[in-house]
């Protein structure tokens, strides 16, 4: 799966209040001209030049623009984890990986460290991350292309600290980053169809025998969407049928999706989709004003990330 993400003026995107049911439009979008384009691949890490670095990975992430990229994720029922990167340097495997994403409720959030250093004669480079991620809302999205249902906003708050060493020639700098970043989600597409990031950040820079330098930036905004996505249907976005949990989760061998439906339906469906989109399992069901209780069928699925949906056709 590939995507083409655009870098457009972000004054036009706005993240919005963390409540549910939301419509952010950005059907208005216009791309900087002369932005470069990032272009999103992703495949098997033993196709990739940095694959035999990463055994355990199972997706690799190729970010192209003006240069390349390789970002190795081992993805398991438990979360999506960044171990480690591809570049000029070569492997880059992190110490202390990143968790991306976990299985999350609406409101649900999680806090994870990483840490990663590269060591070798004359230089010395060392990473540390602290990022909190949350589930701050859902609802349509309009882009330029259309409209698009069903997706989810993701909030990540990220403090970066960088320093590197060159002791032959007596250079050490240390920068500090704090980057607010909102992505916007849908099942199908493994990656953010649109991004709006707020950062601003302070750096040390010490030439042996000179006076250090300050210096501080930001905020600087970036902002960019998909513009290879193709839309949903025209029509009304669907609403939801009620409050919905899944548990439990991570599954093994059983799971229960409990549903609070303040109405009733006679014809329904259970899907269990892959992280890109597959239909894995398809189950009819009926649904009752109140308390619902389904068994989903994992049986069988190999470990990864998979989204269950619950619909009537109209919610």
């Amino acid at each position: 799966h590939s995507q083409v993400m655009a870098q457009v003026y972000p004054e036009a995107i706005n993240p919005g209040l963390p409540e549910p049911g939301q419509v952010w439009d950005f059907s208005g979008l216009e791309i900087i001209p002369g932005a470069p384009r990032t272009t999103v691949e992703n495949m098997s890490p033993g196709l990739t030049p940095f694959g035999d670095a990463f055994p355990e990975a199972n997706v690799c992430g190729i970010f192209t623009d003006t240069v390349g990229f390789y970002a190795y994720y081992k993805i398991t029922p438990d979360g999506w984890d960044w171990i480690g990167s591809g570049t000029e340097l070569g492997a880059l495997p992190f110490t202390d990986p990143l968790s991306i994403l976990r299985p999350m409720a609406f409101n649900g959030s999680f806090r994870d460290t990483a840490r990663m250093e590269l060591v070798s004669p004359g230089l010395e480079y060392y990473q540390y991350i602290e990022q909190e991620v949350g589930y701050r809302s859902y609802g349509t999205l309009r882009l330029p292309q259309g409209n698009f249902y069903n997706v989810v906003m993701i909030e990540m708050h990220q403090m970066e600290i960088d320093s590197f060493s060159f002791s032959s020639e007596g250079f050490y700098s240390i920068d500090t980053i704090f980057t607010n970043t909102y992505n916007w989600m849908q099942a199908g597409t493994p990656g953010p169809i649109c991004i709006y990031q707020v950062s601003n950040g302070s750096s040390k820079v010490d030439f042996g025998g000179q006076e250090p330098e300050y210096s501080t930036f930001g905020p600087e905004y970036d902002a960019q969407y998909d513009i290879g996505l193709i839309s949903s249907a025209d029509g009304p976005g669907l609403y939801p049928l009620g409050t919905m949990a899944l548990a439990p989760n991570p599954a093994q061998d059983n799971s229960w999706l409990y549903l609070q439906s303040g109405q009733a339906f006679r014809e329904a469906i259970l899907e269990v989709r892959d992280s890109a989109g597959r239909l894995m399992r398809a189950v009819p069901v009926a649904i009752d004003e109140g308390e619902n209780k389904y068994q989903v069928p994992v049986e069988g699925l190999p470990a990864g990330l998979y989204l269950v949906i619950l619909a009537n056709g109209k919610a």
